[in-house]
């Protein structure tokens, strides 16, 4: 089952929202930027999932991925339709950007060659996080040097820790 139609990638191939997808919704431009950003991605229907990241030249948002560095207070905690816990920083600010990243799959299930979203987000593309069934050793590097910022996604009640999963 797809969600609605987002947009069309640079062949014409049409993009589906999942009604479980990630759209980082707390940014209220979201869905004019994922149209702005869909008819500039080449498909690439034997990589899954694969990203795609556009620098649109001028600040369009602010990230809510962060480079971290010793000294920073870090937790982990689960985000909501997630399975498993993200490093937050408490310590850092939000960082402006005019990155914006988009993360699609190719639809199995349809007849025709077709899309779906996985995530969008304004910021630099980041890898998947080390417990996602598509998670590689860049991604434990990555998220052992970043975080979110604490208070920028909603986080499952009592998952909290100081202690590292991975």
């Amino acid at each position: 089952m797809t969600g609605p139609l987002l947009g069309y990638l640079k062949n014409g191939a049409p993009v589906y929202d999942r009604p479980n997808s990630h759209i980082h919704t707390e940014y209220e431009d979201i869905f004019k930027l994922i149209r702005k950003t869909l008819p500039l991605v080449e498909p690439k229907s034997n990589v899954e999932p694969f990203f795609y990241t556009h620098d649109f030249g001028d600040t369009i948002g602010e990230s809510i991925c962060v480079e971290t560095e010793d000294g920073d207070e870090i937790v982990f905690a689960q985000r909501r339709n997630r399975n498993g816990l993200t490093r937050f920083v408490k310590s850092k600010p939000l960082q402006p950007t005019s990155s914006f990243t988009v993360v699609l799959i190719p639809d199995k299930k349809s007849e025709k060659e077709q899309y779906l979203l996985i995530t969008a987000y304004v910021g630099e593309k980041a890898p998947e996080e080390p417990w996602d069934k598509f998670a590689t050793p860049e991604s434990v590097e990555f998220w052992n040097s970043h975080a979110l910022v604490w208070g920028s996604m909603p986080i499952v009640e009592g998952t909290e820790t100081s202690e590292c999963p991975w």
